[in-house]
């Protein structure tokens, strides 16, 4: 029976870990992290049993589980290339074996479920300092607005200036020695989509490495397929009804990358909550509730 699954493994997964892992943090980082689980677990490298029991996150469900009621998003046509989407990273999750488990209530017990429910529940309240505090001196992180830890603060602005929330359902663990791997799908929504009566975007997902009650790395697989939608229609009003002020707000053309980022700065930031706030109030009469 194991071999088997095993088999069934390697034929769906045809890349090595080592590949797995450059795809998904980077030749840099992956090197990293091999080097470090190696030399924390020192020849210890085996797959074990972890023991959770668990409800989510939040209580409400993700699209999946609500797909025949949720708000379909609509497919609007982007204006830019979408080039260097992030693909593959659905692959990593089979290497090796897997546990289906849960994120714990509080007071279940310490363990890497609760290091990644912290770090959403964080997330969620525009935490910078507790998001910072979950992660390991040495750690990396992908996929995010920022290239390190220590810029969570510009993070939690621009995601609290745009009313950007996190749901997750299950995540899926696998052992990596005395290391963890958490892959933690997620929807979002912020005030754009909620402008739009969009609904949540779904698609998305987090990969942590937890040892020791600690972030070791965390990749954000941000989905651009939904967001480059909301992205375009707002940024269409803003050129339209701000264009004097569209520089200040996104650093165009600052390196190659599928979309021109926003700025983070504090004066930016406030720009973003204003013009947020000014684009719900023009769609009021047109779509859903705003936040």
């Amino acid at each position: 029976m194991n071999g088997d699954i095993e088999a069934r493994v390697r034929r769906a997964n045809p890349l090595t870990r080592d590949e797995h892992l450059e795809r998904i943090f980077g030749e840099d980082v992956s090197h990293r992290l091999l080097a470090r689980v190696h030399d924390r677990n020192q020849g210890r490298h085996r797959v074990g049993p972890i023991r959770v029991t668990a409800s989510r996150v939040s209580s409400t469900p993700t699209s999946s589980e609500t797909e025949s009621t949720a708000p379909q998003v609509r497919r609007l046509e982007p204006r830019r290339a979408l080039a260097g989407v992030l693909a593959g990273f659905m692959a990593a999750l089979a290497v090796g074996a897997v546990v289906v488990l849960a994120v714990r209530e509080p007071g279940v017990g310490a363990g890497p479920m609760d290091t990644a429910r912290g770090f959403i529940e964080a997330r969620n309240a525009y935490d910078a300092d507790t998001m910072r505090s979950l992660f390991a001196a040495d750690s990396a992180i992908g996929g995010e607005l920022v290239p390190s830890v220590d810029e969570y603060e510009a993070v939690a602005g621009f995601e609290q200036a745009t009313g950007w929330t996190y749901w997750t359902g299950e995540c899926t663990a696998t052992p990596i020695g005395e290391s963890v791997r958490l892959f933690c799908p997620y929807d979002w929504e912020n005030d754009w989509t909620r402008a739009l009566d969009l609904g949540r975007v779904s698609g998305s997902s987090f990969q942590f490495i937890v040892a020791d009650g600690q972030i070791q790395d965390l990749a954000n697989a941000f989905s651009l397929d939904g967001f480059t939608q909301v992205w375009d229609e707002f940024l269409g009003w803003l050129e339209e009804t701000h264009p004097d002020e569209v520089a200040a707000m996104v650093d165009q053309g600052a390196f190659a990358a599928p979309l021109d980022p926003p700025r983070l700065t504090p004066d930016a930031i406030d720009l973003w909550k204003r013009y947020t706030e000014e684009f719900v109030a023009s769609h009021a009469g047109s779509a859903g509730s705003s936040r």
